[in-house]
């Protein structure tokens, strides 16, 4: 056999080798694939049909994925996909594989009742800042019960309403700068959510540390910390959906600063509460702020709060405590430009309050509270825009719970969106989606404390919102005020945007502030 016969022999034993080889690849390959594939739709059917959630309503998207949700956030319309769903569905209704959202009043005192206290979801620990190297959890995102418990019995009295209002004369100075920067205006429009924001950090920094962060006087988000901790709201909001992907992102310390250098942006508010309490422990000073009150807890048992919590807590009260303040009050503007009628309502009460000697200058909160048609404004302005787009994620504990004549499994994410409750037609009347605030102060005592147990603002329960008390304080006095110094109009007819995540922060909105003296 010749030498050019046994290489073309060899070549093609080698060709048919490789056809084989190749076959036999995308034969596995085929049916690896299929195999995959197979093993997703079983998966997907058991998720729709074979849960505990599956006699619940939805979309039909989440009942067997993330997606709705995810896709909801990503529009920032959570709060208007909420209530779109129970208006189509009811009053419970299934948004995720093991995600229930209801909107009754019952549904609402048995997840956030005192009995039996539901724990908090996966959500809110992607909220934590890091400290030292490891995530600190906080009144707000810790997971455990007793934590939280033990957490609130060493706070609690910083945030007493007595304590708050013996801060008062603080609040009035931050006023005093708003007033004073909104006549330098002249009349300009300015964004009223971003300056309601520099208003907001002010009064927690003086509240928090008998500190001017300055935010008002500059007129702009120093060192960019608004910006970072909106960037860290956006995260949280998407990553929130799917918890299990942050241990791959912002939750592996390792990956962390490759991921979002905003995260440590983000803890430059960290980084001034610790500053804060060094220079105060070096340096105390007698002012009865709520700084002093948590360090007179730490010293009379160090181990009832320690300094790392009381680091967690002054950061998580200026974070959350200026957004959910901002938003409320630029509610309060909007609406009552867009309905002049209760404007002018509020307009005759602040003109007869001052008239007769029932308003100091600045107004007292004692004094604001006494204002029916004032507190009737905020509380709908509340009630048609809360602060949080969300549910407020709860698990249903072990043994299940039923809701609506629904058995829901233990471990089961439920909960209540404020935007879809404050919809509820039983509770407000069929003119839901108007802002009434004469719906607060006409009619019978029980209907009215109703509306009141169902403002869903601040949460409700146990862990509903520690900081609430400063919130109020200021806006009622600065609502007073505003009115009572400006002619307040909106500067274009249009509708503002919503951002509809987790909180939902107002744009595309101008307002003029005209001196009444000028």
């Amino acid at each position: 056999m010749s030498n050019s016969m046994t290489s073309e022999a060899c070549t093609g034993a080698v060709g048919r080798l490789a056809q084989s080889a190749c076959l036999g690849w995308t034969w596995l390959y085929h049916h690896l694939g299929t195999t995959l594939l197979a093993v997703l739709l079983a998966n997907l059917l058991w998720t729709r049909y074979s849960s505990g959630l599956r006699q619940i309503p939805g979309p039909f998207l989440a009942s067997f994925s993330n997606l709705w949700k995810l896709q909801a956030v990503w529009k920032q319309n959570m709060h208007r996909a909420n209530i779109r769903v129970h208006e189509d569905y009811g009053p419970i209704v299934r948004i995720g594989p093991n995600h229930v959202s209801v909107t009754d009043p019952a549904s609402m005192q048995i997840i956030y009742g005192v009995k039996n206290v539901w724990q908090k979801s996966a959500f809110y620990p992607l909220a934590e800042g890091v400290y030292k190297g490891k995530f600190l959890p906080t009144l707000f995102t810790t997971q455990s019960n007793e934590y939280h418990a033990r957490l609130k019995r060493g706070a609690a009295r910083a945030f007493s309403m007595d304590v708050v209002m013996g801060l008062e004369g603080y609040v009035d100075k931050c006023i005093t700068v708003l007033l004073q920067r909104l006549r330098e205006r002249g009349g300009k429009p300015l964004n009223p959510v971003i300056w309601m924001t520099y208003f907001a950090f002010d009064v927690l920094g003086e509240i928090n540390f008998s500190k001017d962060l300055g935010f008002l006087e500059a007129g702009e988000d120093k060192d960019n910390i608004i910006a970072a901790v909106g960037g860290i709201l956006v995260y949280v909001s998407l990553i929130g959906q799917i918890p299990f992907a942050h241990k791959l992102l912002l939750g592996n310390p390792l990956l962390a600063k490759f991921f979002s250098p905003a995260l440590e942006k983000a803890n430059l508010v960290l980084q001034f509460s610790q500053q804060q309490i060094d220079d105060r422990l070096r340096n105390p000073v007698p002012r009865r702020d709520i700084l002093n009150q948590l360090l007179a807890t730490h010293k009379a048992d160090p181990e009832a709060l320690t300094i790392e919590e009381i680091i967690a807590i002054t950061t998580t009260n200026v974070i959350a405590g200026s957004d959910t303040t901002a938003v409320s009050l630029s509610s309060v503007l909007y609406h009552l430009c867009k309905y002049p009628s209760a404007r002018a309502k509020l307009l005759e009460e602040i003109e007869h309050a001052q008239r007769d000697g029932l308003a100091s200058n600045p107004i007292t909160y004692a004094e604001a509270i006494k204002l029916p048609y004032l507190t009737a404004v905020i509380n709908e302005a509340m009630r048609m825009h809360p602060a949080t787009g969300f549910i407020l994620e709860r698990l249903v504990p072990v043994g299940g719970a039923v809701l609506h004549d629904v058995h829901l499994p233990a471990g089961t994410v439920v909960g209540v969106n404020a935007w879809a409750l404050h919809r509820n037609r039983d509770i407000w009347g069929d003119d839901v989606h108007a802002f009434r605030p004469e719906r607060w102060i006409e009619g019978e005592e029980d209907r009215a404390r109703e509306m009141k147990r169902n403002l869903f603002s601040f949460g409700s329960g146990p862990r509903s919102c520690i900081g609430r008390n400063i919130s109020v304080l200021e806006m009622w006095k600065v609502v007073f005020e505003l009115y009572r110094n400006f002619d307040i109009d909106l500067a274009s007819n249009g509708e503002w945007q919503v951002n509809g995540s987790w909180f939902t922060p107002q744009s595309n909105v101008e307002v003029t502030f005209t001196p009444k003296d000028a």
